[in-house]
């Protein structure tokens, strides 16, 4: 589509052109400078989602006005709001769809910064706000159906939002026109198995599926399969999705890291991404009550009483793991290294006594040795940065 920077649409003035524009149209930003059709006062800024579409029948437009009306219903801080929509005839037809301006990033930007995965407190709270979200939408009967990181918005005040819901689906009612070329009309990394069946066409479970997926590799950065070897390209895409799927759970991979850092994410993740729709949670209800029993994993030092609460798994080397972990009670960040290797445990300890008795500036501050059931620890200020950050 042509840039729309300029142009006035249904009495609102395009001012930007957002690059995210998603598959199923453009996004621009853009300020109402008439309110033609009742949706926006004058002077309101907005996103405009803009399709170009062939729809001489109307059939496209009866069920784009449906789903909007439908979603405009809902009434949750974790769903872009939906201000209404609008068609324009011409040289093409479009058909508009407003929606509140949103200021920020979405998940898959954040995560692209963060390539092990986020802090896990940062990953649940996401999660957790774009599950709220769709239980609301879920009670009015709808279902997304395109769950992925890229459509999970991260507004600049902290607020989680859904936004993209162009392939949203009313439940017991019409499904939208975008499925009439098939059904694999998501993003295949997220979907489902159930959609390697053709007459399959999205529902609740396998929106649990996709944020399965989502809480997966907003933990760790990956996704939760094994590698299939594969091109770029559609039908390379589509190829690497069915093969997954063959042997039902042989293709799925739950992170270690996950256990590492968190207890029973490792049940709950795999509980919403079983391939067997009857095992899965059966609604995002249910999704939402077993992540809250999620709980960071926590050690205790006895030589110093402090009590450390598991943050991520942010590096391995050969004899030790380091993690980022907090200070229960003081959320004071620190970092953990612990022992792997118990041949190395004079070397370690010999570690923790010279850094003890240095005091400098330009050395990594000793903050506690302690042992468990499971190893040493050395515990140390945490540094902005770590991994990745050496000269």
């Amino acid at each position: 589509m042509a840039k729309l920077k300029g142009k006035v649409l249904g009495g609102f003035e395009v001012v930007e052109d957002l690059q995210d524009s998603g598959s199923q149209g453009q996004v621009c930003r853009a300020v109402c400078v008439e309110d033609v059709h009742g949706l926006a006062p004058v002077g309101t800024v907005v996103a405009l989602k803009v399709m170009v579409v062939q729809d001489a029948a109307g059939s496209q437009w009866r069920q784009l006005t449906k789903r909007t009306a439908k979603l405009a219903e809902v009434n949750s801080p974790n769903i872009v709001k939906y201000l209404g929509c609008f068609e324009e005839s011409g040289l093409y037809d479009l058909h508009v769809v407003v929606q509140e301006f949103l200021e920020g990033e979405t998940l898959k930007q954040r995560i692209a910064r963060s390539p092990r995965g986020l802090d896990m407190d940062e990953a649940l709270r996401i999660v957790l706000g774009a599950v709220d979200g769709l239980c609301s939408a879920a009670h009015v009967g709808i279902v997304h159906r395109d769950i992925k990181p890229g459509n999970i918005f991260l507004c600049r005040n902290g607020a989680v939002k859904l936004i993209d819901f162009e392939l949203a689906k009313q439940l017991k009612g019409t499904v939208t026109a975008s499925t009439a070329a098939g059904n694999l009309r998501g993003t295949l990394d997220y979907m489902a198995p159930e959609f390697t069946d053709p007459n399959f066409r999205g529902d609740e479970l396998s929106d649990v599926f996709s944020m399965g997926v989502v809480l997966h590799e907003a933990l760790t950065g990956r996704k939760p399969y094994r590698g299939v070897t594969r091109t770029e390209g559609e039908l390379a895409d589509l190829a690497a999705f069915f093969t997954r799927w063959s042997d039902g759970e042989a293709n799925l991979h739950i992170s270690s890291r996950v256990r590492r850092i968190l207890e029973n994410a490792d049940a709950v993740i795999r509980q919403a991404l079983s391939p067997n729709r009857e095992k899965r949670y059966q609604n995002f209800e249910a999704f939402r009550k077993a992540l809250k029993t999620i709980r960071p994993y926590r050690l205790a030092s006895a030589s110093s009483g402090k009590v450390y609460e598991l943050v991520q798994l942010v590096g391995k080397g050969g004899f030790g793991e380091v993690y980022k972990a907090r200070i229960a009670g003081a959320g004071t960040l620190v970092a953990i290294k612990r022992l792997l290797n118990d041949a190395y445990r004079p070397r370690f300890e010999m570690e923790a006594r010279v850094m003890q008795k240095i005091r400098s500036p330009h050395f990594v501050k000793f903050v506690d040795y302690f042992e468990t059931d499971i190893g040493c620890h050395l515990v140390m200020n945490f540094l902005p940065g770590m991994p990745g950050s050496s000269l």
